[in-house]
């Protein structure tokens, strides 16, 4: 019950309108803004007082604050001022693979926001934007890096220090988020974070639903598993990711994710998510609200 209660308050929520939603293929675009500001010190977890009369039920959904910003290639990659704000340890075991393939990951305070934005303002000369969606418990939601992407040897590194490599199909390639609560201490949000690439091209499958079979288009899902990392971040701290030195490897994931040219300049993303939970009452004799 408690299960489809969830669902049905996702569904009533996202139909009122979240500040970004969707985009087609179900992934979130990280050029779309807000509707309005979101206050950096804002409480985050509230909940209302249950009625004397009344005995609600609290869920908890996870908004994530999304911002992406671009930087002239290797000032991101190179730059030291950025991550001796964030701590690197708590992916400290997933750190070399990270390494090896381009990637660089840490995590930032809330206190420590102010100064993380005045060097990337540093870096670009620009105020950068943010978007904010709405996440289920559980479920995956992809976020677009890179889209319309040809075919591309990649060379992945695993962590016995072997090396993969493969021509991956054309398609998207995306960092898939999926936030996990625990209700007993939902101050902690449990972050996984999956690179894959999407394919362009849709194979047939066979899809059963309400007790109906339907043939549907798809595209193919490729997990670049050796990539994937989990973390435990607080309730409005801040998970970074960006290149590190090897995404200057021409057959790096880390090139192929968080770079890209623009009439022959080469630019490196780097990507800031902020878990943001919220309490939300179920009461019982009135329909889903948020406090």
């Amino acid at each position: 019950m408690k299960l489809l209660a969830s669902g049905i308050l996702m569904t009533t929520l996202l139909a009122a309108g979240c500040e970004e939603a969707p985009n087609q293929t179900g992934g979130v675009s990280p050029t779309t803004r807000p509707t309005a500001p979101i206050p950096m010190d804002s409480p985050y977890i509230h909940e209302e007082t249950a009625a004397k009369d009344k005995t609600p039920e609290t869920i908890y959904l996870t908004r994530l604050q999304l911002v992406t910003i671009e930087v002239p290639r290797g000032i991101a990659s190179r730059s030291e001022e950025l991550w001796s704000h964030l701590d690197e340890e708590p992916v400290s075991l997933q750190s070399r693979v990270l390494g090896m393939n381009g990637f660089r990951v840490g995590i930032g305070r809330k206190e420590d926001w102010d100064d993380i934005e005045k060097s990337l303002k540093r870096m670009t000369g620009q105020v950068f934007q943010s978007a904010t969606i709405v996440i289920a418990p559980g479920r995956p939601a992809p976020l677009e890096l890179q889209t319309d992407q040809p075919t591309r040897l990649l060379f992945t590194s695993r962590e016995d220090q072997t090396l993969s490599g493969e021509h991956v199909p054309p398609g998207d390639y995306l960092l898939t988020i999926l936030c996990t609560l625990n209700e007993d201490d939902p101050n902690k949000v449990l972050m996984t974070v999956v690179p894959q690439i999407r394919s362009s091209r849709r194979v047939p499958k066979l899809v059963h639903e309400h007790g109906v079979t339907t043939m549907v288009n798809e595209p193919v899902f490729l997990t670049l598993e050796p990539m994937a990392f989990q973390l435990t971040v607080k309730n409005n701290d801040f998970l970074v990711i960006g290149p590190g030195v090897l995404a200057q490897r021409p057959t790096s994931p880390g090139k192929a994710f968080l770079t890209k040219d623009r009439k022959g300049v080469s630019f490196e993303t780097v990507i800031l998510l902020r878990p943001m939970v919220h309490a939300v009452r179920m009461d019982p004799a009135t329909e889903p609200k948020e406090p």
